[in-house]
Order: C-alpha cells, then structure tokens, then sequence
C-alpha cells in the first residue's frame, strides 16, 4: 500500500504584522547606515563605515542621564571607522520607518508623532553641539532626509517640505545623496 504524504503546513507569517514593526525599524536602520557608508565615501568602501548603535536611541538616554563619552554613538547610527566619524562628528542621526508619518496631522495643525520624535532629536544634537538629521520612512512612500533649516548645508534641490515653526526642511533622501557627502557639507579641502 502506498503512503500518501501530506505536506507539512506553513505556518504564515505576514512581512509586516503587529508586533514586527520594532524588526522593521531595525532593519531600516541598517539599510541607512550602509546607504549613509556609500554616500559618505563616494561608493569607495565595500564595508560599512556607519552602523546602527547598540542600543540605538536609547544611548541618548544614557547620555543624558551620565556623560559617559559616547557623544559619536548618539542616536541610531554611529562611526564604526574613522571615516564614518566626518559623518558622526556633525550629525545626531534617527532613523524612523512608521506605517504612518501622520503628515495629515501636520496639515491639520496638530501635533504627530514624528514631529515629537523631530522635537527630541534636536534637542539632543543641541545638548552636545551637533546638527539633527532624521531620516524617515513610510510605508510605500521615499525615505525623507530632515534637517533643521539653520544648518548651513549645500542642498542644491528644492525640499519637498517646509515646516518653519518645527525648524524643520524635508528633502527626498535618494536625491540628496545624489549630491557628493563634501559637497552638501560644503566641504572643499579635508573635513
């Protein structure tokens, strides 16, 4: 008699279910510090030069709370080489990828969650002399470079975005980097 085998069920997992989205911001951390790598050395190093920190946002916590010398590892990515330090030296980094930005919210003139998120970062870059950059992403949508409007960047593209009363100016992350890293710093001879 022949054994009839019968297939072994797979158990389904959505890409994207509840409870995954601390994995999802994760993973998007990664994806912009391997970007931010290749932009900041011009496609030159096949190995990152940034990652995301341990702990991420939480060692600005910790910073806060006790000055421990961490001040390269604030926020989500930090210089894993010394290259990536031109980088670290000058920005507080967040990454943030949300199903929602809750930008309607901002057109209706009401507090969201990234304008919260916005509010923190720019305090802490505050605290230890540097410059916010928050890099954000929705499902479906480009990833958003943000950057408080007094910073003196060389952005040579129209931001898609402008939101003076949170001092924050909203650009297209891919056409930024499209840009050369000295360039936008504005950086001629060595940083």
């Amino acid at each position: 008699m022949e054994r009839k085998v019968l297939p072994i069920p797979q158990k389904r997992v959505r890409k994207h279910a509840p409870g995954f989205g601390k994995h999802k911001g994760s993973e998007f951390e990664r994806t912009i510090s391997k970007a931010l790598s290749l932009w900041i050395t011009e496609g030159q190093s096949k190995d990152s030069i940034l990652w995301r920190t341990s702990g991420s946002g939480a060692r600005a916590t910790v910073f806060r709370k006790k000055s421990d010398g961490a001040i390269n590892q604030l926020g989500d990515v930090g210089a894993i080489d010394s290259k990536g330090e031109a980088f670290t030296n000058v920005f507080v980094t967040e990454a943030k990828f949300y199903k929602d930005l809750g930008f309607i919210c901002i057109l209706k003139e009401k507090d969201s969650y990234i304008l919260q998120e916005w509010a923190k970062v720019r305090r802490v870059a505050q605290k230890v002399g540097k410059n916010p950059l928050m890099l954000i992403k929705q499902n479906h949508c480009k990833t958003l470079f943000c950057v408080d409007p007094t910073q003196k960047l060389h952005i040579h593209i129209q931001p898609v975005m402008i939101l003076p009363t949170h001092h924050m100016k909203v650009y297209i992350f891919e056409k930024v980097t499209q840009q050369s890293f000295r360039s936008v710093m504005g950086w001629n001879g060595s940083p």
